[in-house]
């Protein structure tokens, strides 16, 4: 069975080795960097994305989180499941708002506490990736993450 012409846009545009940056803004608090790595690659025979994604952010501990996207073909939604190293798990569904715009939202419990997070992913080009977080914490503005990712042009997983 052929995969549908919307997840061979989504493969076209992150499967790949990538190199992440993340800048975390909390309301009130300190600015928070950090880097890491996203290997993304086809499965299910062509129907779906499995990804590896691994942070470090400075003073925490290694974070990391297993990644499965697919698109539901009946309405054309990208779903993704993550599972992270923090024990916890999500699934957030959306839609391409245009080309290169695809956007995604999660409604759950994190840490005992209601949380929302619109995920707004830009490619700037093939080779760059940019990632709004936007959180909201019990109703409340929450961190604002920026997540900037660069396609590797040669592989190194070092």
């Amino acid at each position: 069975m052929e995969s549908s012409k919307e997840i061979e846009r989504l493969k076209r545009k992150l499967i790949g080795l990538w190199d992440v940056e993340l800048t975390r803004t909390k309301l009130g608090g300190p600015k928070v960097t950090g880097m890491g790595i996203l290997l993304a690659k086809e499965t299910a025979q062509g129907h779906a994305i499995f990804a590896e994604f691994g942070l470090s952010i400075p003073d925490t501990d290694p974070y990391e989180e297993g990644e499965f996207w697919w698109v539901d073909n009946q309405d054309n939604k990208v779903h993704l499941f993550c599972v992270n190293s923090r024990e916890e798990g999500r699934e957030q569904t959306g839609r391409w708002k245009d080309e290169n715009t695809l956007v995604l939202e999660w409604n759950g419990i994190q840490e005992g506490k209601q949380i929302s997070a619109t995920f707004t992913f830009t490619w700037v080009s093939s080779d760059e990736i940019h990632v709004l977080r936007v959180d909201r914490v019990q109703g409340e503005k929450g961190p604002v993450s920026i997540f900037t990712l660069k396609r590797q042009k040669e592989m190194t997983l070092a």
